[in-house]
């Protein structure tokens, strides 16, 4: 249900999971239902904004400063787009405010741990999908 109060939540776990995928097709899709569906007045709403290029990261992490909970979901959310970016050291940054803000028992918190230790093993997020090839037809 949309409207419930972890929606939002689940929809940008969803979108961030096809975006490490390199699934950019779902992640779109996802994106664009979250940004139909969710209470636009709501986090983590302006987070799907900065994914379509309508918000940047300031928006999104002023949007998400009254509350720490959500700022640090914010930041968690941020390095995982900085991760599949190639931005290492920003995504480190902002994972150092997940891990001391961060709640231990949070989804975000244990998202952050693995991809420091990802980043610290030096792996690199998956390479861009290519698009299928077009039958050739005569």
């Amino acid at each position: 249900h949309w409207q419930s109060d972890f929606a939002g939540h689940a929809a940008a776990l969803t979108a961030l999971s096809y975006l490490v995928s390199r699934d950019s097709a779902a992640f779109n899709g996802m994106v664009d239902t979250a940004l139909k569906k969710l209470d636009r007045l709501k986090w983590p709403f302006p987070l799907f904004q900065y994914f379509k290029g309508k918000k940047t990261v300031d928006d999104v992490l002023e949007a998400a400063e009254d509350s720490t909970y959500n700022l640090m979901q914010a930041q968690c959310f941020l390095a995982i787009d900085d991760y599949c970016k190639g931005n290492m050291e920003q995504a480190l940054t902002r994972l150092d405010f997940v891990t001391k803000h961060g709640t231990v028992n949070s989804v975000e918190y244990w998202l952050g741990q693995d991809l420091i230790k990802r980043i610290s093993d030096g792996k690199k997020p998956a390479p861009a999908k290519k698009a299928p090839a077009k039958a050739i037809t005569k």
